[in-house]
């Protein structure tokens, strides 16, 4: 299998006015989308391209999983889309030059299968100038596009029916919690034990406790701060 090892200079050849321009370049929080896009101007002679991050968990046999995916129509299949609202943590990064949706969207971006075509309108949008955390721009880019975004499985208001905990499982009315399998707060060391799901974060014992003790600190910080304002 070929490996494709991108740094900065590959950023650059984007050519992007907003979008990953500043420096130094950080690829958290929301850069990662620029990975897809350069690989897709290296090969572009895809239909569709897969994103899985290394610490997505799979519990069951992959191939059913991709195979069922693969017959699906639409744009982008993802997780977690849900309106976007103004107390999302990173929803001052947008900036949409030349134009004002009527509304924005969610998506959550670790695991998700995204058409040719859908990356060439999030391409030619942050050349116009468009900016942000990439689960806000693309499912906003797209849905503005009047392409199709997909939520695969939980229990989401835009999941259809027969998705619903098929391919992940979340709460009602979680907004972009993301609570559930696929999801950001709930560190694991090993995925769940309910079958044919996806599970994220998934991380070996140096990163976990790195994240818990990272996660413990910054809930101390928010219980000081409340009890300082009593």
């Amino acid at each position: 299998m070929d490996h494709y090892i991108f740094g900065v200079d590959a950023v650059d050849t984007l050519g992007y006015p907003n979008k990953g321009a500043a420096r130094p370049f950080n690829l958290i929080p929301g850069n990662s989308d620029l990975i897809t896009l350069i690989f897709r101007k290296l090969q572009p002679q895809f239909r569709h391209y897969w994103f899985l991050e290394d610490d997505v968990e799979y519990t069951g046999d992959p191939a059913c999983l991709f195979g069922d995916l693969n017959k699906r129509p639409g744009d982008l299949l993802a997780t977690h889309l849900v309106p976007g609202y103004d107390e999302w943590v990173y929803a001052s990064m947008r900036r949409t030059p030349g134009c004002d949706p009527d509304d924005n969207w969610l998506i959550f971006l670790p695991f998700y299968r995204v058409s040719a075509d859908a990356l060439d309108i999030i391409d030619a949008y942050y050349h116009k100038g468009w900016d942000g955390h990439h689960e806000n721009t693309w499912a906003t880019i797209l849905i503005h596009a009047v392409r199709a975004v997909v939520d695969i499985g939980g229990q989401g208001d835009y999941v259809a029916e027969a998705d619903r905990n098929k391919h992940y499982f979340g709460h009602v009315n979680d907004r972009f919690d993301k609570n559930g399998s696929f999801g950001t707060l709930h560190i694991r060391l090993w995925p769940g034990r309910r079958k044919n799901v996806l599970w994220h974060p998934v991380k070996p014992f140096e990163a976990w406790a790195r994240q818990r003790k990272k996660r413990f600190i910054s809930q101390c910080h928010w219980i000081w701060a409340s009890f300082r304002k009593i």
